[in-house]
């Protein structure tokens, strides 16, 4: 039975000429799939059948689809017991909609099936689509395969036997999903469907499981301070309707159902582990299998240490700092940290790190090293920027380029899994680049060309300025990236072990951070002239940052790097769990974004800055960026808490810290899932990197302080070496002294006021006592 008539709905298909195809997809019209219904081909095997997608992707995996999020029709496939041809037309016309039904190539007069399609009026997203397929699944006793995403379905066929039945209807328009009744319907089943199936699971789940590891209430603090649904959707779970589909489901289908209290759920998905044979889970397991390696031991230690904090002083001062105080704001506080856990504070680090594909390989990367988590993320961003900057660049309104590499500083303990942090990042790189350049030499090769095969060089762990530049830089047209896991780079990067009696070139670092102009001269070598941009990443041994410190020589160059030094976890780590690193999903989509990025790299006519891809800000970035400044900016003033040299200069630069990062975790982000990035970077990211670079450099005053770089602790030391037990002297000499040494000859404004203050707490210590002279000048002294 075959009822012609000429459909005009824009409704679009992806087509594949046959089942096997991998690439060069074509795109099909409603118009087109509809003389194939009408007047269909012969085919002898099912097999050789076209096939159909209904997607605007260009691709038939799961990802190219999720990456398109539009969905152009309905597709049903009723197979198992259907009904006749006259009894499904009078059904499907209850929808008041265009259709197109006609009988699969295995159907038979006995035993009929037939598929439905149903364009729609507009395409909708992936998750909207899902709801709707299984709407319509359970309406019309249809196969549930069909709600799988990535499901192709077979373009009409007459098989051999002749058998084959069609008919559509063309006049009625189509599907509005969009539309209030439609959207009314499936909400209303999805409902009902969730509390028929959480009502039977509620009566026959074993009880949440308990656990003899901890008796401080550190599992109710975790509940508090982790949400189950924000934990899940942070972890790569994907919300649809009412449902959450794991990031393992290869089905597409979404298997996880949270109980009427949120506090707990089960998963039908065999392949999550949050399946637990069953039995329900609750946020314990969640962060367990997907941010502990599946090991309760290493949950229990650092959530512990985050959550109910020791004794130690560095935990404590981490505790006080991310305590919530009213009489504080955020514009007014120095030392306010954007860091704490899920649900503790909405701007938390933790929620960032979820949001980001980079981001979560870096958490993966800490959680399978037993490494803490902050140093981890940074060390990963840090190299990645080191490959994305050959290849992309940031764009300001005026046209003006920002070279996107990193300088980052992470400090952690010898034995501590640097090293192996460090090469989870740079590994896939190398590999990556040495593939770019054999395939430059091989087709220099073919071309028998006389001119040198082009060569990209990432990543060098030591080296002169001199070197550098003439052996990286200028063989990368301007591009350097350093990388190493021992302080021995920043020795010889900044001239430390030359002696003070030795001049340091410095320029390459300091022109390198935002992509300026270099001319270099030298004598008995050709130097650089140009560009240069790049990144530098140290990932060493305590006392890598009064390293970078005494190499800046006052010129600048600490205040360009981003330092993380966090607690070391050894002695916390737990190696009897026997659990061996295996290969994810995450390491998977970060190989495949560095592939992506190095295939772009391969394309450009050079690495220097101008050849690079220009990534704009939108207007709203730029706003957002400007608010964050805003509010620092009071804080920068002479006598305030970011006053001192370092403090200012590294604040002042928050702007270009936070462009830098933006462009890594987009480029990152969507290279990762397969994407190419826009040329244009979502407000999202500029916002999250705002929270990433905030937490940093509000961390930095106590770490100066820590340090003996710069603090009140600092300034204390630095007057108390003034003093011997039971020496005297005039307040006047003290500051005469001190005005001239460090911290506070790198300050401006009033130093002799913070001479003063620092004064002050040391007889508010004990460690001074003052009197005052036959004049009533101040004297202090040390008691003996």
């Amino acid at each position: 039975m075959q009822t012609k008539a000429v459909s005009q709905s824009p409704c679009r298909f992806l087509w594949a000429e046959h089942l096997s195809q991998t690439d060069g997809f074509g795109e099909c019209c409603y118009n087109e799939l509809l003389a194939h219904v009408e007047i269909p081909s012969n085919y002898t095997n099912k097999r050789s059948l076209p096939a159909f997608l209904p997607s605007l992707a260009k691709a038939k995996t799961k990802e190219a689809v999720l990456a398109a999020d539009a969905q152009t029709a309905f597709v049903l496939d009723i197979d198992d017991g259907a009904v006749s041809a006259e009894t499904l037309k009078q059904q499907l016309e209850k929808l008041g909609c265009n259709y197109a039904a006609y009988s699969t190539f295995s159907s038979t007069e006995e035993a009929p099936r037939w598929r439905v399609i149903l364009p729609l009026a507009e395409p909708i997203p992936v998750g909207d689509w899902v709801q709707g397929q299984e709407y319509l699944a359970n309406k019309y006793a249809a196969d549930p395969c069909c709600a799988r995403i990535q499901q192709l379905s077979f373009a009409p066929g007459m098989p051999p036997s002749g058998h084959y039945d069609s008919w559509s209807v063309s006049d009625l328009g189509d599907l509005d999903a969009k539309g209030q009744q439609w959207v009314q319907q499936v909400h209303q089943y999805q409902q009902h469907a969730f509390e028929q199936e959480q009502v039977r699971f509620e009566q026959t789940a074993a009880p949440i499981r308990s656990t003899d590891l901890t008796s401080d209430g550190l599992f109710e603090a975790i509940k508090a301070a982790y949400p189950l649904e924000a934990a899940l959707t942070q972890n790569g779970f994907r919300r649809i309707g009412y449902k959450y589909l794991p990031p393992e489901s290869e089905s597409g289908v979404a298997g996880v159902m949270l109980f009427t209290d949120s506090q707990a759920g089960f998963c039908h998905n065999s392949s999550c582990p949050l399946h637990n044979g069953g039995d329900s889970f609750d946020v314990i397991d969640v962060l367990r299998h997907y941010q502990y390696g599946g090991c309760m031991k290493t949950l229990v230690n650092v959530e512990r240490a985050k959550l109910l904090p020791t004794t130690s002083a560095r935990t404590n001062k981490e505790a006080v700092k991310t305590a919530p105080k009213p009489e504080q704001t955020e514009s007014a506080s120095c030392s306010q940290s954007a860091l704490s856990p899920v649900g503790a504070n909405s701007s938390g680090l933790a929620e960032v790190f979820q949001a980001s594909q980079i981001a979560r390989f870096g958490v993966e990367v800490a959680s399978s090293a037993q490494f803490p988590v902050l140093s981890s993320v940074m060390s990963t961003l840090g190299v990645f920027s080191g490959l994305s900057s050959a290849v992309y660049s940031a764009l300001y309104p005026d046209g003006t380029r920002l070279n996107t590499g990193l300088y980052v500083v992470v400090e952690q303990p010898p034995s501590a899994a640097k090293s192996r942090v460090l090469n989870s990042a740079t590994s896939p790189i190398q590999t990556a680049v040495q593939a770019l350049n054999k395939s430059w030499r091989d087709n220099a090769e073919a071309s028998g060309d006389d001119e040198p095969a082009r060569c990209f060089r990432a990543f060098a762990t030591n080296g002169t300025v001199e070197a550098i530049e003439q052996s990286v830089v200028s063989k990368n047209n301007g591009h350097f990236s350093l990388a190493s896991a021992e302080q021995g780079l920043v020795d010889v990067l900044l001239g430390n072990t030359r002696g003070k009696d030795r001049h340091q070139d410095n320029d390459l670092v300091l022109k390198g951070f935002g992509g300026e102009h270099h001319w270099s001269l030298r004598v008995t070598r050709s130097g650089y002239e140009g560009k240069i941009h790049g990144a530098i990443i140290l990932l060493a041994q305590p006392g890598s940052m009064e390293k970078v410190v005494e190499g800046s020589h006052g010129q600048g160059i600490a205040e360009r790097f981003l330092f993380v030094s966090e607690p070391n976890l050894i002695g916390k780590r737990n190696y009897s769990h026997g659990q061996v690193a295996k290969r994810s999903v995450l390491q998977d989509r970060y190989e495949h974004g560095v592939e992506g990025l190095t295939l772009k790299l391969g394309q450009l006519p050079s690495n220097n800055l101008e050849d690079t891809i220009p990534l704009a800000l939108t207007d709203e970035s730029w706003l957002a960026i400007r608010d964050y400044q805003q509010q620092i900016e009071p804080l920068l003033a002479d006598g305030e808490c970011y006053s001192h040299g370092i403090l200012r200069g590294a604040f002042g630069k928050a702007d270009i810290q936070i462009i830098k990062v933006a462009v890594n975790l987009y480029v990152a982000e969507s290279l990762m899932l397969g994407q190419q990035p826009k040329l244009e970077i979502p407000v999202t990211w500029v916002k999250q990197a705002i929270q990433i670079v905030d937490a940093l450099l509000r961390d930095l005053p106590e770490l100066l302080d820590e340090k003996g770089i710069a603090g009140a602790k600092t300034e204390c030391e630095a007057v108390m070496r003034m003093f011997k037990p039971g020496m005297a002297i005039s307040e006047r000499d003290v500051i005469k002294s001190r005005i001239r040494v460090l911290p506070f000859k790198e300050m401006t404004g009033n130093r002799s006021k913070v001479i003063r203050q620092a004064l002050a707490r040391c007889v508010a210590a004990g460690d001074l006592v003052r009197t005052a002279d036959a004049n009533g000048k101040p004297v202090y002294y040390m008691p003996r």
